[in-house]
C-alpha cells in the first residue's frame, strides 16, 4: 500500500491549494498500473484522490486529443469510454472530473491561447515548457541560453496584453461625461486607481473590481 499512502499524503498536503489533480497522466496511451495491479488500477487511484480531496476536479489528461485525429487511442470515443470506466469504480461517480486536452501547438500557440483564455469558464492555462539540455518537444519557451524562442515571445506578449505582469498598468482618460470603455476578461481584473483632476483639488481613489458575466452585473464601476 505504499502507493496509496504516497498519493494520500501528497493530496492531503496540497488540498485546497491546487485548481485540479492530474491523477494518472496520459492514461489513454499507457497502462503501466493496469498491467501490474489490474484493470481497475487507475479508477482506484482516482478514488484515493477523491477521498483525500473531494472538492478539487480530477482530470483525465492525454495527448493527441485535439492535434492528431489519426491516433485512435485518443479519439473522443476512447476518451469518454475511459472516463466512464474510471467513474464506475467504487463511488467515483460522485467526483468532479475534468477533461485535459494535452496538445503541442507551437505554430498556432497564440491563436490557441487567445481562444482558450477568452472562455469565461477557464480558470487557468498550464504550459509544460521545462527546459532540458537535450531539448524538448516543440513547446520550449527558451533556447539553451535561456533566450526567448518564438513561443516564449508569444507568452510574454499575451501576459503583457492581458495585464498579468505585476508591473503592468494601463492609462485611460474619460470623456466629458466621466466615462471610458475598456475590454476586460472575466475574473478579478485587478486594481483601478482613479485620479480626479478639478480646478479645486487633485485627488485619487483606489478601487478593486471583479468582471462578472454580463447576466450577473450591469452596474458601472
Amino acid at each position: 500500500m505504499d502507493a496509496y499512502w504516497r498519493a494520500h499524503n501528497i493530496v492531503k498536503r496540497y488540498k485546497g491549494k491546487l485548481i485540479a489533480w492530474n491523477v494518472v497522466n496520459e492514461n489513454l496511451h499507457f497502462d503501466f498500473f493496469e498491467r501490474r495491479i489490474g484493470a481497475a488500477a487507475s479508477g482506484i487511484m482516482y478514488n484515493w484522490a477523491l477521498k483525500a480531496d473531494g472538492a478539487t476536479p480530477l482530470f483525465l489528461n492525454d495527448f493527441n486529443t485535439v492535434e492528431d485525429s489519426r491516433d485512435w487511442k485518443a479519439s473522443p470515443k476512447a476518451y469518454i469510454n475511459r472516463l466512464r470506466g474510471i467513474k464506475r469504480v467504487k463511488d467515483n461517480f460522485r467526483g468532479r472530473f475534468g477533461i485535459g486536452l494535452e496538445s503541442h501547438f507551437a505554430w498556432y500557440l497564440e491563436q490557441i491561447l487567445r481562444e482558450v483564455h477568452s472562455h469565461p469558464q477557464i480558470q487557468g492555462i498550464v504550459i509544460w515548457s521545462a527546459w532540458q539540455p537535450q531539448g524538448c518537444y516543440r513547446m520550449c519557451l527558451t533556447d539553451y541560453n535561456f533566450k526567448n524562442l518564438a513561443t516564449g515571445n508569444v507568452v510574454d506578449k499575451l501576459l503583457h496584453e492581458w495585464g498579468l505582469w505585476a508591473f503592468d498598468s494601463t492609462s485611460a482618460t474619460t470623456d466629458a461625461n466621466g466615462f471610458f470603455e475598456a475590454s476586460l476578461f472575466h475574473g478579478e481584473s485587478g486594481i483601478m486607481k482613479l485620479t480626479l483632476l478639478t480646478p479645486v483639488t487633485n485627488s485619487s481613489l483606489v478601487h478593486r473590481f471583479n468582471v462578472a458575466p454580463k447576466s450577473e452585473s450591469q452596474e458601472p464601476l
